[in-house]
């Protein structure tokens, strides 16, 4: 899996040291201000290619939803982690987009730390949320654009008319739901 993150400053020491040796960095690519750093991660994440169902616990998926609500009117995101195609954890991330409100940029620092607790718990990358306050659960052309992770579902919590969450695979422009079975 390639993990990219952008940033405007580099990623601490410690914490590249802390990405190896099952991290490396493949590639830096500055554009203007932003550079982007794609880091290959050989554990992070199970494959979930042809997987059309995904499973989640209550307590994660009432998690996401308590996060959303919280961060209204803004976006919220974050990443979901578990085992044998079951999510049993979420990992909030800060949302340091320019315009939080229609927009999600997790920090580079948040990303690093939740993929820390993953690869420590023995967990593997299997979801990426974020909300849409007030627009529809489904991908906008920025989400599909900010879809690094073939492998993984992407879900998305529309909170109006009322809290609406839904999941995604997002491989190139192709969007395909997929059911969300009660772990």
């Amino acid at each position: 899996m390639i993990l990219s993150v952008g940033f405007d400053k580099p990623i601490p020491a410690a914490d590249r040291m802390q990405l190896k040796p099952t991290t490396r960095l493949t590639r830096r690519v500055k554009t203007g201000v932003l550079s982007v750093v794609q880091f290959n991660c050989d554990r992070a994440m199970e494959t979930q290619a042809n997987v059309r169902t995904i499973s989640i616990t209550q307590s994660v998926r009432l998690a996401i939803e308590d996060h959303a609500l919280e961060s209204r009117p803004a976006e919220c995101c974050g990443l979901l982690s578990g085992r044998d195609s079951i999510i049993t954890d979420i990992h909030p991330l800060r949302n340091d987009a320019d315009e939080p409100e229609t927009k999600y940029f997790a920090t580079p620092e948040d990303l690093i730390a939740a993929t820390r607790r993953m690869r420590e718990a023995g967990q593997s990358l299997l979801g990426v949320y974020h909300t849409h306050p007030r627009t529809p659960a489904y991908p906008s052309a920025s989400d599909v654009e900010m879809a690094f992770y073939p492998e993984a579902f992407y879900f998305i919590i529309s909170l109006e008319p009322s809290v609406e969450v839904r999941a995604f695979k997002i491989e190139g422009s192709k969007i395909e739901e997929v059911e969300i079975q009660p772990a």
